[in-house]
């Protein structure tokens, strides 16, 4: 279940399983969100929360739209799951910010990856493996395999034949 009520103050919030219409929304006091391990929990929206000290955990299921978490000490964490937008937090400048991949997928990354712990390196590729993302960027930790130092030479092939 999605559960996430809106308080004044400090919330939790919890989205293990079904689907939270309308993203999240909740720009006050110091938040927290979770989807939990084995959940098949979707928010379909951007999670958006305000100037507190927020944490976002995503061990499973899917955030349908971006996660900001505006500014103050944020920590953002992802071992499964996917992100389809872009993950911001706050402005990136002097905040206690930290963030922390070792799977899933996130769309895009808007914060200073050198304060932040992520499993592998990642590097910024343009077009996806699969048909329709040409277009797309995405963050991936392999790159592809240099080109040899010294090609083999090229081999003549057969001489063209003259039509009589």
């Amino acid at each position: 279940m999605c559960f996430h009520a809106h308080t004044a103050g400090n919330d939790s919030h919890v989205c293990s399983s079904g689907t939270s219409l309308g993203g999240l929304p909740d720009t006050g006091g110091n938040n927290q969100l979770t989807l939990p391990t084995g959940g098949t929990g979707v928010i379909a929206g951007n999670v958006t929360f305000g100037g507190g000290n927020d944490v976002v955990v995503i061990d499973s299921g899917r955030i349908n739209g971006g996660v900001d978490q505006g500014n103050g000490d944020d920590r953002f964490q992802i071992s499964a799951g996917t992100v389809t937008g872009q993950v911001q937090q706050g402005e990136g400048i002097d905040d206690g910010d930290t963030a922390r991949m070792s799977d899933g997928r996130i769309g895009r990354v808007d914060m200073k990856l050198a304060d932040n712990l992520f499993a592998y390196e990642y590097f910024l590729f343009r077009g996806g493996t699969t048909t329709g993302t040409a277009e797309n960027w995405y963050l991936r930790s392999t790159l592809p395999p240099p080109p040899p130092e010294n090609p083999p030479p090229l081999q003549p092939g057969p001489a063209p034949r003259r039509r009589p």
